[in-house]
């Protein structure tokens, strides 16, 4: 299944002829017989059926259906038919009349204008029943209004549609809301496979597609008029004009019934800075810089090693439809998407919610849902039921054909969200999670100043075991290597200085009628944000040690017999619950790995703004420490940042997204949801002011989605 993914490129949209009718599987018997030798007269129908070319990729969507950013041309097994399915309902309800299959010993290519022509029989007879019993007579006669049919492709149609079409009664109007279940399931930590895939609508040569355009025809006024198409070169034409120059019996069908892919594509490329550069290394991002002799130099990069397609939809209509709201109430079947419209989903109702019912299962709609489905867990990332890829094997994949820029990754499903835009959430949004890495880079490897930091992040002097290598801290975008470093740049922003040594000064003091001497510090801003994190608002510093000296707070007066190299301080009490109090009961308690001491560290860290970051192994990258970052797909831009619009956040059929990850500008989420100040929850809204990753989509006919992601 791996090579159906990888070995794909942009599809393009061209005019497949067709001449297409019912094979025996689905004749119909009417319930008036046709006179004495007419049940096996045969009759031909012809069709003409031609996928649609978009006119840009989708950044915005265009009142066309199409998008701002292009159209990408297919490769053969992407536009390949191998039968289609043709359905005839009434214009005015789209009841169901007739349907025939064309079988695939019918379906002819042709080389020259890239289309297929197909010529079958099918029976009189399994139109009469339609004939007769729309006008309440039995002479076959249809009124102007029943002569109008819309008409349907389903090309390379799965079975279970199949089935229930050759079952469908005379007017039925439940056939056109037929839903199709794609289970696709990857065993624990595999990585760059599909495993069982249960239902493919992108298997090879058999892509599944249907109208993208409703296509209405006329049919002949009578029941005998049909007998004038009893031969393949007399085939009634669906797509064409019958009887030309015969004032009355002409009838005018020009026009292609346009067809759609039903599933959509993914497409990526590596983004970063060091793309171009042979001496760097891929996907890699410089994230946190310090000035080093004068100029301003990276000294921590992150480089994305995986990627993982999360929420991605089981379930989906074979025709589309759209609605002002995304619910299937006042919906226009195959009617065109535009910018202020939505996509209608059969999930649509389950999906209206902004906050997420204690009984809504995750897995029930999706494949690799982006969190676990238990009430308790709700809040807690999927990660072993992510279908991992390791980004060096999605960029040794096919080329697309738009520039020959990006690899084909992956088809998904059509995943869209009703009305209200609020609706648009972590939990229901088709969201890829990039897994990234943090390294220092090599040029700072025999640094003094980094040489810790590089054996600590390129993984030389860890094990991998989150609960006994360092802990990472991160606060305003900068990391931190031990709680130490934390605490030094805290005093360092805050403390007045004097050649990097915190000022002391003594003063006098009347204390209980007696004049003493304190020493206190010259200046503190406890306002300093990083001050307040690490110690509190208005709070003291714990004693601390700079250099060779300590400083001890407390009263600030010297005892008479001092302790070697300390300087005595006075300070305010610290509060018992800042970071610095809490991380130091935690490592007084032994740094356990589980239990109250750690759990109010991580409180006290995450409620002022830390991120903490632990090491693990990664099976095909190693001992590290890793991080996510959460790119929701973005389909109909509103190009307007913190607004979500109608459809900003969708994945679509017949769309090509295609992404890179431009730039990272900040550290992404822990592992483990505990450590982040911030972390998404199934609640959290697709929009939101965070910039972590930016990701170029573009989307391509295939209509082409340019998505440049920055993070």
């Amino acid at each position: 299944m791996k090579v159906s993914y990888l070995n794909k490129s942009l599809l393009v949209m061209g005019a497949l002829a067709m001449v297409a009718c019912s094979n025996d599987d689905f004749s119909r018997k009417g319930s008036n017989s046709l006179s004495p030798g007419e049940e096996a007269a045969g009759v031909y129908m012809a069709l003409n059926i031609e996928m649609p070319s978009g006119r840009g990729t989708r950044s915005q969507t265009n009142n066309d259906g199409t998008s701002t950013d292009g159209v990408e041309v297919g490769t053969n097994t992407e536009n390949n038919v191998a039968s289609v399915l043709i359905v005839l309902a009434k214009a005015s309800d789209n009841s169901f009349i007739f349907a025939g299959e064309v079988p695939t010993s019918s379906i002819v290519p042709n080389p020259s204008d890239n289309s297929y022509n197909t010529t079958v029989q099918f029976q009189k007879s399994d139109l009469v029943e339609y004939y007769n019993k729309n006008n309440g007579s039995t002479n076959g006669d249809l009124s102007a209004d029943e002569q109008r049919v819309n008409v349907f492709a389903i090309c390379n149609p799965p079975t279970k549609f199949s089935e229930y079409i050759e079952s469908a009664p005379l007017g039925d109007t439940e056939w056109y809301n037929q839903t199709e279940t794609l289970l696709e399931s990857t065993a624990d930590n595999s990585v760059n496979q599909l495993g069982s895939v249960t239902n493919s609508i992108w298997s090879t040569d058999l892509f599944v597609m249907s109208n993208s355009a409703i296509a209405t025809r006329r049919l002949p006024p009578t029941l005998n008029d049909w007998d004038k198409h009893k031969t393949p070169d007399t085939a009634f034409d669906l797509s064409g004009v019958n009887h030309p120059g015969d004032e009355v019996n002409e009838i005018d069908n020009s026009g292609s019934v346009l067809v759609e892919r039903v599933a959509c594509r993914f497409d990526f490329k590596d983004g970063s800075q060091q793309a171009d550069d042979p001496s760097g290394i891929g996907n890699t991002y410089n994230v946190v810089y310090d000035v080093i002799d004068g100029e301003r130099t990276p000294i921590i990069q992150v480089e994305l090693t995986k990627m993982m397609l999360t929420n991605m939809a089981k379930d989906f209509y074979i025709l589309p439809r759209v609605s002002p709201n995304g619910q299937l109430a006042n919906s226009t079947l195959c009617g065109k998407e535009t910018r202020t419209n939505y996509l209608v989903g059969p999930n649509a109702i389950a999906f209206n919610f902004d906050e997420t019912p204690d009984d809504f299962v995750y897995s029930d709609y999706f494949n690799y849902p982006l969190f676990k489905s238990t009430y308790s867990e709700k809040k807690e990332y999927n990660i072993a039921q992510w279908n991992a890829w390791q980004l060096s094997e999605v960029l040794g994949g096919a080329n697309d054909n738009l520039h020959q820029e990006y690899k084909v990754w992956r088809y998904a499903t059509e995943n869209v969200i009703p009305a209200p835009v609020s609706n648009q959430e972590y939990g229901k949004t088709t969201v890829v999670v990039f897994k990234g890495r943090f390294q220092v880079p090599e040029a700072l490897k025999d640094n003094p100043d980094y040489s810790d930091l590089y054996k600590t992040l390129n993984g030389e002097t860890i094990s991998g075991n989150p609960n006994t290598d360092p802990i990472l801290y991160s606060n305003n975008g900068q990391l931190y290597l031990t709680w130490s470093d934390v605490t030094k740049a805290a005093i360092s922003a805050s403390v007045q200085m004097t050649d990097n040594v915190p000022d002391v000064v003594e003063i006098e003091e009347e204390i209980d009628g007696e004049k003493v001497k304190v020493n206190q510090f010259a200046s503190v801003s406890r306002s300093n944000p990083l001050f307040r994190s690490v110690y509190g608002a208005n709070a003291g510093m714990s004693t601390f040690k700079w250099g060779t000296t300590t400083y001890k707070v407390g009263d600030g007066i010297t005892p008479a017999d001092p302790e070697e190299n300390t300087i005595y301080v006075r300070e305010p009490e610290q509060n018992p619950l800042s970071p610095n109090s809490m991380w130091n009961a935690w490592n007084n308690a032994g740094k356990p790995a589980t239990g109250t001491t750690l759990t109010n560290m991580r409180e006290a860290m995450t409620s002022n703004g830390f991120k903490l970051y632990q090491s693990s192994i990664d099976q095909q990258d190693g001992a590290g420490y890793y991080c996510y970052y959460f790119y929701r797909n973005r389909h109909n831009d509103n190009l307007d940042p913190g607004t979500m619009g109608p459809m900003e956040f969708a994945t679509v059929r017949n769309n090509v997204y295609k992404l890179a990850v431009t730039n990272i500008s900040q550290l992404g989420h822990p592992r483990i949801p505990e450590n982040d100040p911030e972390p998404p929850t199934p609640d959290t809204p697709d929009e939101s002011d965070e910039v972590y990753l930016t990701v170029t989509c573009q989307v391509l006919p295939w209509t082409v989605r340019v998505n440049n992601i920055e993070f």
